[in-house]
């Protein structure tokens, strides 16, 4: 606390890019039960995270993979513990529930498209050097598929997610409404979805809302692009060589 109130007299620029901003930022969440809502979603991620931290962890020293039913036990134990931690366990599986099946709809909806994506991409892949070379390393097809071609094979179907990203959020009106989204925990929790937020300020001429909505959109859409460039230099080490080659040619 003295240091933040030091730099707050002498106008540290550090200090003042770290433990200010983070304040701005902590004084913004939502109190009450939209905070409930966002201590679930940073538990959901934040288990999530040591989970594959405890899954690569265990590959690293075990020298085989750990198994995904153990890394989902790891991920669902976590966050119940958290949850019953804080106090809102029966709360917070009441919001669940309620979730459950919009987010099922929409991975439905979205499986087929993203199936066909991945497939002709693994087609793709097939012939290519590096996958012969693999076949000629005596690697086993299983880590043929996972370690090299489906890394390449996911970066199709990565953009397309990204590509819809905007229309996922904006168009799903008729599966909030069928799966009653905008509901209420008692008489206090109300959390209607994006894609009615807007409908209802259409239907009221509020166009600050609009713009807002859509403004708040299209900040999603540009981080989300953001990452999947970092992505592609990540899973396809061809992309990477390329701009190290490119680099060291401009020296």
């Amino acid at each position: 606390f003295s240091d933040l109130a030091w730099a707050a007299l002498q106008r540290v620029e550090n200090v003042d890019a770290g433990g200010f901003r983070i304040g701005r930022a902590a004084i913004s969440i939502p109190e009450g039960q939209e905070g409930l809502l966002w201590a679930m979603i940073l538990s959901l991620v934040g288990v999530g995270v040591v989970a594959l931290a405890i899954g690569w962890a265990y590959r690293r020293v075990a020298r085989r993979r750990l198994p995904g039913v153990v890394t989902l036990a790891i991920w669902v134990g976590g966050n119940a513990w958290v949850w019953s931690v804080l106090g809102e366990l029966p709360r917070a599986v009441d919001i669940l529930g309620l979730l459950l099946l919009p987010l099922l709809a929409v991975a439905i909806l979205a499986f087929g498209e993203i199936a066909l994506v991945v497939e002709s991409a693994m087609d793709g892949v097939r012939g290519e050097e590096y996958i012969l070379a693999a076949r000629a390393k005596g690697l086993r097809e299983v880590d043929i598929r996972d370690h090299h071609a489906a890394r390449v094979a996911l970066l199709p179907a990565l953009s397309k997610f990204v590509v819809s990203l905007p229309f996922v959020l904006t168009g799903l009106v008729i599966v909030e409404y069928s799966f009653s989204v905008p509901t209420q925990y008692g008489a206090t929790l109300y959390f209607p979805g994006l894609s009615i937020v807007l409908f209802r300020a259409l239907e009221a001429r509020d166009f600050p809302l609009v713009v807002g909505g859509l403004l708040f959109i299209g900040i999603i859409s540009i981080v989300a692009r953001i990452v999947i460039d970092v992505l592609h230099a990540v899973l396809d080490p061809r992309i990477r060589y390329g701009l190290e080659t490119e680099s060291e040619m401009a020296l």
